[in-house]
């Protein structure tokens, strides 16, 4: 595992489990509320994460396992607009699966394969808590590698009009296209070919790359 500082939390108030309610899932919510001295609440609902969370600086833990890949995404589509502070872990992930390519999200800062134990967990977290990530090596060389282009010059910020700077403003604060649509009085239809023109202009093949561009130059 990579332990990589940055900045991200400084101390998490509470935190949610994601995962079956079990007796074994209660078990691992009481010893990471034991061993990290917080607040942790236990739900089976994904729905239902965005309610128990007491504030943006909180941690997510979410169990792989439960949640299929595309209620996942969509999960963290949500997330990623109504609290940008938060800090989300994966664990119990498939090595070398699809379940990997969730690390491009940028709330996703911690990834746990599902051999990992309560120790590698628990030391996992605490590095999270302090500030910093925690991901499969494999995992940060290949974020690395997708991501790795030559500086942007100080004109491609240029290339875009105004009207497609709002749009990429709005799809940094993880607006959706019918978000976006419904604060600009347009169509879905017209804030799409607004995008397709975008990627072309700043070299990005979907949406996630679009967004870090956009933090990193607008």
């Amino acid at each position: 595992m990579n332990a990589t500082s940055t900045e991200f939390l400084n101390t998490a108030e509470t935190m949610v489990l994601l995962s079956e309610s079990s007796m074994q899932s209660k078990m691992l919510a009481n010893l990471m509320a034991e061993r990290l001295k917080l607040t942790c609440k236990l739900t089976d609902q994904a729905h239902q994460v965005s309610q128990l969370l007491a504030s943006d600086q909180n941690l997510l833990l979410v169990d792989a396992q439960h949640t299929d890949l595309g209620a996942l995404r969509a999960l963290l589509q949500g997330l990623q607009s109504k609290h940008s502070r938060l800090v989300i872990a994966l664990f119990n992930v498939i090595q070398s699966s699809e379940q990997e390519h969730l690390a491009e999200w940028p709330q996703v800062k911690g990834m746990f394969y599902i051999n990992a134990d309560h120790n590698q967990l628990i030391k996992g977290l605490e590095a999270l808590i302090a500030g910093h990530l925690w991901l499969p090596r494999r995992v940060t060389h290949q974020l690395i590698e997708q991501n790795r282009r030559p500086p942007m010059d100080s004109g491609s910020r240029q290339l875009l009009t105004r009207r497609e700077l709002q749009i990429m403003e709005l799809l940094a604060d993880g607006a959706t296209n019918l978000q976006i649509a419904e604060s600009l009085f347009v169509s879905e239809h017209t804030i799409k070919s607004h995008l397709y023109n975008v990627f072309k202009k700043i070299e990005v093949k979907n949406r996630l790359q679009a967004s870090n561009w956009a933090r990193n130059n607008i």
